[in-house]
């Protein structure tokens, strides 16, 4: 019996997509995005989004700052609305493609009354979009949790270093039992700041949690600076691997702080990473040392199984090329 062409194309199609990605499924981490007070979006962004839809993700987090809100802004809620109006513009090729989009609450997103009202509609309406997979509790779309191919993910409520009692209780009760494979955590602040202090109660009592959690990496941004490190827990066996992804539009950068910089890097030209022991390029800028020449960056998680993992590290050059941030 002959196949109906259509359907010998169709077939050949879904074959050859699944001989090309196997069972791989993946995830990407991006942050501080910072769309600009006009309502422009960082030309650059738009460049990593490219590349982003590119990738073929299932899912990319976004860990905060959408915006750039701050204290004692002027601006409408009709202004900010529109912002994220323009965020879902840039956004849009992310959402043809029909990858799954998680938002994390960062500092500059809830500042004042109106930027808190326009972030939790904006991402109560992005979260409905992926409601029918996700089966998210749409209830609260500051901290959540959801289960995707046996994996376990915790969208935080870090905007600011505190961790109420509200929400620590709500996460130690959702994780009371241990994991099928693994936990991930996202958040905007770091426990652990390379750049300015750490605010140790915030540390402490995350890192906590975390541990007696199980949770495997704890993803965040707000530094604007690439790191990834493990965090050893006093009260637990278990370290924490902090992984802070940096920021995708580049809009502005921070150095890492001299006493970091003693310790992993040489001069002002390399530094390797704690976690990875890889190495980075640095260099002086605005008469301070220590700022990554890579400046734009995303993190890609890669699952080859359940169990197993590798993570990849992304910036762009000068050229707009997508490049490894590592240089080994």
């Amino acid at each position: 019996m002959k196949l109906n062409l259509r359907i010998l194309i169709f077939l050949i199609l879904l074959l050859g997509v699944h001989k090309a990605h196997g069972s791989n499924w993946s995830f990407i981490v991006i942050s501080d995005i910072h769309i600009y007070a006009s309502g422009a979006i960082p030309s650059k962004f738009k460049t990593m989004v490219n590349y982003i839809v590119n990738k073929r993700p299932d899912i990319v987090f976004i860990t905060g700052d959408h915006t750039s809100g701050n204290i004692g802004d002027p601006y409408s809620l009709d202004h900010i609305n529109m912002w994220y109006d323009q965020l879902d513009k840039a956004l849009d090729p992310i959402y043809k493609a029909g990858i799954i989009v998680i938002p994390t609450v960062g500092n500059h997103d809830f500042y004042e009354k109106y930027n808190q009202i326009a972030y939790k509609k904006w991402a109560l309406k992005t979260l409905k979009k992926f409601n029918n997979t996700l089966k998210l509790d749409l209830s609260n779309p500051l901290y959540f949790n959801f289960h995707y191919k046996k994996q376990e993910f915790f969208i935080m409520k870090f905007w600011t270093f505190l961790f109420s009692k509200e929400q620590r209780n709500w996460f130690e009760s959702k994780t009371n039992k241990k994991p099928e494979s693994y936990r991930f955590a996202f958040g905007h602040v770091p426990l652990k700041s390379i750049r300015g202090r750490t605010t140790q109660s915030f540390y402490k009592s995350v890192l906590e949690s975390f541990t007696k959690g199980n949770v495997e990496i704890y993803f965040s941004g707000h530094e604007h600076m690439h790191w990834d490190e493990f965090l050893p827990s006093a009260n637990s066996s278990r370290e924490l691997r902090q992984l802070t992804v940096g920021t995708t539009s580049g809009t502005y950068n921070h150095p890492i702080r001299s006493q970091v910089r003693d310790v992993y890097c040489e001069g002002n030209q390399i530094c390797q990473s704690p976690a990875t022991n890889r190495r980075f390029l640095i260099e002086s800028r605005n008469g301070k040392d220590g700022y990554q020449v890579n400046r734009q960056n995303f993190v890609e998680v890669i699952f080859k199984d359940s169990l197993t993992y590798e993570i990849k590290s992304y910036s762009i050059d000068s050229s707009l090329n997508l490049i490894d941030f590592y240089i080994d």
